[in-house]
């Protein structure tokens, strides 16, 4: 019996990316909160230096799993490039206004939000009292990484997936929803926060081609929440000379 709708291909690249996503995010979360992992990095390390691999550990775990594991798959499976997924992409001025928007706003909006105590309750990640250069680098580092990786499956693997299959209102709500699903196990405020910001990054991958913005932008919100939380945590005192 013919299917009364045909089926499109671009249906399979969506359903793949859709079950790396689902497949990854199960994986990610089950080491993120307290467990046998961090439990093995406690053993492993002691208390401190045991919760510092944890959250450190998880982020490059989350790299493999956002990042490398759907690029070999999907590589493997699809006749797609690099730039079929926004990875490649030509930048042009409005391009350049849009990041130097980005770098300006985002900080500033991260400033008032990073002194409250809901934030404060839950960054920085790395909750050691004493922070130096070192341990920022490589908290930094690691964040950069996990969210080129994230940004490359949500808005380049996954979007350009129901671009290719959907119409535009669509993909986004498609990839707004898993975004905001992503984000219930840190709490509904981060959950409902998600949606407009989903939408944004959508909005400024599809208007540029390209997955650069939503990695800056993201990057960005982190790496200045990392910051000011550094700066406004009353029990962390950061040592070198060009914070405090």
């Amino acid at each position: 019996m013919e299917h009364l709708i045909p089926y499109k291909s671009a249906y399979l690249e969506v359903n793949l990316c859709i079950s790396l996503l689902s497949l990854g995010f199960l994986c990610f979360w089950s080491i993120y909160s307290p467990g046998k992992f961090s439990r093995f990095c406690t053993q492993t390390w002691g208390e401190k230096e045991g919760h510092l691999y944890h959250v450190l550990l998880r982020r490059w775990i989350g790299v493999l799993l956002y990042g490398v594991v759907p690029t070999i798959v999907l590589f493997s499976f699809t006749s797609y490039t690099w730039k079929d997924y926004g990875v490649i992409a030509h930048f042009t001025w409005a391009t350049l206004y849009w990041i130097i928007s980005l770098l300006l706003l985002i900080p500033m909006l991260t400033y008032r939000t990073a002194k409250q105590s809901d934030s404060l309750a839950m960054y920085p990640e790395i909750r050691l009292p004493q922070w130096n250069e070192r341990l920022l680098l490589s908290s930094c580092f690691a964040w950069i990484a996990y969210f080129f990786a994230y940004e490359l499956l949500y808005r380049g693997f996954l979007l350009f997936a129901c671009l290719r299959a959907f119409d535009v209102w669509t993909a986004i709500t498609i990839n707004t929803a898993f975004y905001a699903i992503t984000h219930v196990p840190k709490g509904m405020k981060e959950a409902i926060g998600a949606i407009p910001m989903g939408i944004l990054l959508c909005g400024i991958t599809i208007s540029t081609g390209s997955i650069w913005l939503a990695f800056i932008a993201h990057t960005t919100l982190s790496l200045s929440n990392l910051w000011f939380s550094l700066k406004f945590h009353p029990e962390i005192q950061y040592t070198s000379r060009f914070l405090r």
